[in-house]
């Protein structure tokens, strides 16, 4: 399997699935190229270290010796260190995230979040303590105390994250499980030892249900929860399919590790929070001038000033919407009524458009879109050619225009010089002099909807040759991406040569 092809990794993970079905679960593991064999006992593990290795050796498939291992009761597995009973970070991860500077952009932000992400199920209270780190992509990237000592944080728990249980699928499993109006918490058991921990901000479609509906919202399994109430769903009249699920009510004391990963203190709430936010936003100069201070209140044009990051704008937009569900301009009417955000129509929108109600109850104007038609893939060379126009150049010998014609099978291109303007015989004769005189006629031309595509001449002539003419979709140039990457191409190796900027279409 070459190396740089896009389809290269998928396609040889499902030769190794094909190649080891019979054994993936039962007693292998497989990743790409990374094989791993486990089994109960000594006498089993030597008949499926056995049965693999014959596998790959039918297959044709070579193992190098150097990096194989044999007989491990504790090895390192993509990035993990195993052992026959748990499973821990590996040293080279904790050196890793150690090792991470403070995030200056978005993009090293989400990279840090793309590492410590994949343990996160090692991580107590993980949800809660990313949350200031994930409240930067939301916004303006702007680092504060709070996000390095999130960062900081994070850290360290990484470092010192638990060891956890292997799973044991012959013994049933528990799910201890609390949700809070801000956070979800899960914790999955088996005996007495963790397996894994789960925690998530919780959604805005989820923030408004009920106390015991957040709470069924985590159950998929026997789990323990804290809320009281469900105990008695069964005796409810109004019941649900979800409230049939089996649950056992466990009080906060005995429920402590979940109730820890959902429930967390608000630092500040209500106006007080609001103010305070504001004041700063004010200061950073974020907000114009137009606002001022009234009673310890901001104020633009007699609208309470409501800052980006105050608590209060997801309740001010659920009662906006929430009470009549109108369209985004009615609702941001009855918002600015009351209070004031620089970016309330962007932030209207966004809730409009994910409530769930709306989505539910209100009929789709929207045009029925229509089949889409790909390419066929080609099955020869110059088989199947996409043409394109390259303007904008300064006139060399009457010539300002290239006309780039390429295979869709090997990619190779011809650049033909043309004179402006052109027409469709000027086209045609430049094309069968520079290409079909060499590689004979295609079977179809993918093209734009430039006039010379679209003229009767040009469809003429190629009807009678026996072409199919493919012309792409208006203002969708991915249709005929072939012509555009290597039109790009052109215009790269052009500057580089020329030393200049060149204007292209």
């Amino acid at each position: 399997m070459p190396f740089g092809l896009t389809n290269a990794p998928s396609t040889f993970q499902a030769l190794m699935n094909s190649v080891l079905g019979p054994f993936l679960r039962p007693c292998v593991l497989v990743f790409f190229d990374d094989i791993l064999v486990y089994s109960k006992s000594w006498s089993s593990h030597m008949q499926h270290v056995r049965a693999v290795l014959t596998v790959q050796r039918d297959n044709v498939l070579v193992l190098k010796r150097s990096k194989c291992l044999f007989g491990e009761q504790r090895m390192h597995y993509l990035g993990y260190v195993i052992t026959n009973d748990s499973i821990a970070m590996g040293n080279d991860k904790m050196e890793a995230v150690q090792a991470w500077p403070l995030p200056r952009s978005v993009k090293a932000l989400c990279g840090f979040f793309g590492l410590t992400g994949y343990h996160r199920k090692f991580i107590f209270n993980y949800g809660i303590i990313e949350a200031p780190l994930t409240a930067l992509l939301k916004k303006a990237f702007l680092w504060t105390d709070e996000a390095t000592a999130a960062f900081n944080a994070l850290k360290q728990s990484l470092t010192i994250g638990p060891v956890l249980q292997l799973p044991d699928f012959n013994r049933p499993f528990t799910v201890d499980c609390d949700a809070s109006s801000t956070s979800f918490g899960v914790v999955l058991h088996q005996g007495g030892g963790s397996i894994a921990f789960f925690s998530k901000t919780v959604a805005p479609q989820h923030a408004k249900l009920a106390a015991y509906e957040r709470h069924l919202a985590l159950a998929s399994l026997s789990m323990g929860t804290e809320h009281c109430s469900l105990k008695h769903h069964l005796d409810q009249r109004l019941t649900t399919i979800p409230q049939y699920t089996w649950v056992e009510y466990k009080p906060s004391k005995q429920n402590a590790v979940v109730d820890a990963l959902s429930r967390r203190e608000e630092a500040n709430s209500g106006i007080s929070a609001l103010t305070e936010a504001g004041r700063q936003e004010i200061q950073d100069g974020i907000v114009g001038a137009a606002c001022s201070i009234v009673d310890d209140l901001i104020l633009h044009k007699r609208c309470v000033f409501v800052p980006s990051s105050s608590s209060l704008r997801s309740q001010l937009l659920d009662h906006a919407h929430g009470t009549s569900h109108e369209d985004v301009q009615k609702t941001l009417h009855r918002l600015h009524a009351s209070c004031y955000n620089p970016h309330a129509g962007r932030l209207v929108k966004e809730f409009v458009q994910g409530c769930t109600v709306c989505q539910r109850n209100k009929t789709e104007h929207l045009h029925p879109t229509s089949l889409l038609q790909p390419l066929d893939v080609p099955k020869s060379v110059w088989c199947d050619i996409a043409m394109d126009f390259v303007e904008g150049f300064l006139k060399v010998v009457s010539k300002s225009v290239i006309s780039t014609v390429v295979d869709c099978f090997s990619k190779m291109a011809h650049f033909l010089p043309l004179g402006h303007p052109y027409t469709a015989l000027s086209v045609a004769k430049v094309l069968f002099d520079g290409v079909i005189k060499l590689h004979g006629l295609p079977c179809s031309i993918v093209s734009d909807q430039d006039p010379v595509f679209t003229s009767v001449v040009w469809n003429e002539l190629f009807s009678l040759a026996d072409v199919k003419l493919r012309l792409s979709s208006a203002f969708r140039a991915q249709t005929d991406g072939q012509s555009e990457v290597t039109n790009r191409v052109l215009g790269a190796y052009l500057r580089c040569l020329a030393g200049v900027s060149l204007a292209a279409d």
